[in-house]
C-alpha cells in the first residue's frame, strides 16, 4: 500500500494457506506398507525489503506458522504452530 513515508512502501504483510495429501510406500523384499498423510498449513507475517543494488533487496521476514497433519491409516494426527523467522534475497524486475 503506497504511503507518503518511503521506508514504510518496502514493508509488506504476508499470508498463505496450503493443504494436500501424501503418499508413501516402503518396500522391504516382499513386504510393503502404505502410509497416506493429509495436511494443511497457515500462515501469516511480516517482511521489509532493504533494498541494496537496483532490483535487489535483502528482506527478513517473520511468519506465525501453524500447520496440521493427520494419518489417515492410523488417525494419529500432528500440530505444529510457532514463530518463524527467515532471510532472503529478492529480485525484482
Amino acid at each position: 500500500m503506497p504511503v507518503q513515508n518511503k521506508g514504510l512502501n518496502n514493508l509488506f504483510v504476508r499470508g498463505g494457506y496450503g493443504f494436500g495429501m501424501q503418499n508413501d510406500k516402503l518396500t522391504n523384499g516382499s513386504t510393503s506398507s502404505t502410509n497416506k498423510l493429509s495436511t494443511t498449513d497457515f500462515c501469516i507475517g511480516l517482511g521489509y525489503n532493504f533494498f541494496f543494488y537496483k532490483g535487489l533487496s535483502f528482506t527478513p521476514i517473520f511468519d506465525y506458522d501453524m500447520s496440521s497433519s493427520k494419518n489417515k491409516n492410523t488417525g494419529n494426527k500432528e500440530k505444529l504452530n510457532g514463530p518463524e523467522l527467515g532471510f532472503g534475497v529478492r529480485k525484482f524486475f
